[in-house]
């Protein structure tokens, strides 16, 4: 099982209540539906995109065939009244657009990229509100023409990713956009990223201010946007290990490092053994023994200091692999912020019982060695 992560190349808030307003640069993008001090309706609504050419790289060198999933994760910086439910959506934007290098609020304000009316520097281009190509559409209200264009189907086929909340959801923005990815990698679809807005319904409300801030690919935080790919390459072929059978057990990382760089691709490899061998006679040592985990096991990663789960368990693809020389599996180390220390948890069902282990010994992913 492997997990890729892709960062953002260029990220932007487009705002209705600063129309010719550039924030590119901010640290938070924003998403939300509000009445400004004046009793004026207004929202705001984000661009991200990312890297064609990454991601066919990715596609065609990484997963290779496999069949695979897309998502867009945001992490929450802050939120206020929000609903008890609502749908987060995400579509294809159908005109190029520029970053930009302003930030919300600027005095005197930037137009150096995209806002809510222009798609270029200096209002160079117009979002269109007319005259769509077929599959195309934009939304406003009178007074507050622009806030993007984008393609609700292409080809015929719905390009619309949606996320529900409901009460007590966690609020961070988990997108599936396979889909969107998969148009981008067949050349459907010339991409110009992603447009990330609140249902209709919550768009221009005049009822509450709903605000979602989310982390930006310019925040000075670990909580970059990305998009994750996640396919399934793993195998479970036993060979001569030994099953475990007993509670105790030990388990350690056969090949780990101290230090990771960013690009690096590692087959990690872990030792399992009873924590309490069974004495036997015998002319070598019983920890030459090489035993497997059950079909059912997983890896996750959290942050040494904090805890924080990084990477989560997930059923369908953090499951550990075994071939002839034990159990093992995949990581791609760009998944992780640099200059941060991490450890790997193993989750795993022995004898109807599920036990999780966090592994001893950090490791640090570092920019520069």
């Amino acid at each position: 099982m492997s997990i890729y992560r892709i960062y953002p190349d260029k990220d932007a808030t487009l705002y209705s209540e600063a129309i010719t307003s550039n924030a590119g640069k901010d640290e938070i993008l924003e998403i939300s539906g509000y009445q400004d001090n004046t009793g004026t309706p207004r929202t705001t609504r984000v661009l991200i995109n990312f890297d064609t050419d990454e991601i066919k790289q990715v596609v065609d060198t990484n997963i290779s065939g496999s069949s695979f999933s897309a998502s867009l994760h945001l992490y929450l910086a802050e939120a206020s009244e929000i609903p008890v439910s609502f749908n987060m959506e995400g579509y294809p934007v159908s005109r190029f657009w520029d970053e930009g290098r302003g930030k919300f609020g600027d005095i005197p304000i930037d137009i150096s990229g995209a806002s809510w009316t222009s798609t270029l520097n200096g209002g160079q281009e117009n979002w269109i509100s007319s005259s769509f190509q077929t599959g195309e559409t934009g939304s406003y209200i009178s007074g507050q023409v622009g806030g993007g264009s984008w393609f609700f189907e292409i080809s015929g086929s719905s390009v619309e990713s949606t996320q529900s909340f409901i009460n007590k959801s966690n609020l961070d923005l988990n997108l599936d956009i396979s889909s969107f990815v998969n148009s981008v990698y067949n050349d459907e679809y010339d991409n110009k990223g992603l447009i990330l807005k609140l249902e209709n319904d919550f768009e221009f409300n005049t009822e509450s201010n709903i605000r979602l801030r989310y982390f930006s690919s310019d925040t000075n935080t670990v909580y970059r946007p990305y998009l994750e790919l996640k396919w399934d390459d793993s195998e479970f072929i036993t060979g001569s290990n030994l099953p475990l059978t007993g509670d105790n057990i030990d388990i350690n990382v056969r090949n780990g490092k101290q230090v990771y760089f960013p690009n690096e691709e590692s087959t990690v490899r872990l030792n399992i053994r009873p924590k309490y061998p069974v004495r036997i006679f015998t002319t070598s040592s019983v920890y030459l023994t090489q035993y497997h985990l059950p079909e059912d096991s997983y890896w996750s990663i959290k942050d040494y200091y904090t805890g924080e789960v990084v990477v989560p368990f997930d059923d369908n693809f953090t499951k550990i692999s075994c071939d002839a020389n034990g159990p093992y599996f995949k990581f791609f180390f760009n998944s992780l912020e640099p200059e941060r220390y991490y450890i790997l948890s193993i989750k795993t069902l022995i004898n109807g019982s599920t036990r999780i282990t966090d592994l001893k010994g950090a490791f640090k992913v570092s920019k520069n060695g």
